[in-house]
Parts: C-alpha cells; sequence; structure tokens
C-alpha cells in the first residue's frame, strides 16, 4: 500500500532475530536502526523531511529511542508500550531487572513531530492502557482497533490520513486500502 502513495518503506530486523546476526540488546537495537537510518539519508531517492518512524509493538522501543538521536518527519507507535519497565510488572517481573531500556513515555513527550498512536482495545500482551498513556503524553487522541495484539488489521486508512493530515503525503489520488 505505501508504495501506492510514493512511499518506500525500509524494515529493519533486530540482531539476533530471523536471519540477522548478533543479540537483541538495547544497544545493538539502538546502533542498528540508526546505522538503517544514516543509510537512508545516503540515497538521493530519499526525501529527508519526510521520513516518518513507524514501529509496532516491541518495534515501538526501537523507533522511540531513534527519534533521540535522529530526526522523523512523524512517529507512529501500534500496539506499542510505554515502557520495558512497565512490561516487566505487568510480567510480574521487578523493573529494576530489566537490562534493556527503553521509555517510549519519554521519547514521545520529547519528540517535536505528530504522532500517531494506534492499539488494540482488546490487547492482552500490551494492555490499551499503555496506548491511552502514550497517545496522552502526545497529546493526541488514541485510535482504537478492533482487535487484540496479533490479530489487527493493518491500519493503513489511519496512517494514510495520518499522513496527508501532517502533509507527509500529498493526496495520492485515491482511498487508502
Amino acid at each position: 500500500v505505501p508504495r501506492r502513495w510514493g512511499m518506500a518503506v525500509l524494515l529493519v530486523e533486530y540482531p539476533g532475530y530471523g536471519r540477522s546476526q548478533g543479540h537483541p540488546t538495547s544497544h545493538t537495537i539502538r546502533a542498528v536502526f540508526q546505522a538503517a537510518f544514516d543509510s537512508l539519508l545516503a540515497r538521493p531517492d530519499i526525501d529527508p523531511a519526510r521520513i516518518v518512524f513507524y514501529g509496532r509493538s516491541l518495534g515501538g522501543g526501537a523507533v522511540a529511542a531513534l527519534t533521540r538521536t535522529r530526526p522523523a518527519a512523524a512517529l507512529i507507535l501500534e500496539s506499542s508500550f510505554t515502557s520495558t519497565g512497565a512490561l516487566a510488572v505487568r510480567l510480574l517481573a521487578p523493573p529494576f531487572l530489566v537490562r534493556d531500556r527503553f521509555d517510549n513515555l519519554a521519547a514521545v513527550r520529547a519528540f517535536p513531530g505528530p504522532v500517531l498512536v494506534i492499539h488494540g482495545d482488546h490487547d492482552d500482551v500490551i494492555p490499551a492502557s499503555q496506548g491511552r498513556q502514550l497517545a496522552a503524553a502526545a497529546k493526541v487522541p488514541i485510535v482504537f482497533l478492533p482487535c487484540g495484539h496479533n490479530d489487527c488489521p493493518r491500519p493503513w486508512p489511519q496512517i494514510h490520513q495520518f499522513l496527508l493530515k501532517n502533509a507527509i503525503l500529498h493526496d495520492s489520488g485515491g482511498p487508502a486500502t
């Protein structure tokens, strides 16, 4: 769908995930995402003013952290969490045991651009209350989808509308699907 809007997508894989080498730590994840961003800037066909960070679930931690070191036109968080400490509490683990810290609330509060927060209203992995907190930190309304965590349809219409509203996309001549 984004290709029909005139946009490209770069999917970044965590170290140690899928076919990637290495180990997934906050340091290696941040380094990989920074390197991916920097590689985009080296391409003449990429408009740096239209780069949007989009993270789903745990990926929200990676892109929210990236906003602290790299500029983005917008930030989209789907089914994401407030912090890894809050996730630890949800899983009945003491937050002080969390070695790899991601604080999405602080990143969202500090982010100067437009933010879209999307969350499944029946999410049993990352509670909808965490999505509400992220939206409140961004001072935006939350977009709820009628789904859980891993059964949500891609929210293309909501993303399309958000990108148009914030002049990241120009009217692509048709409705989002």
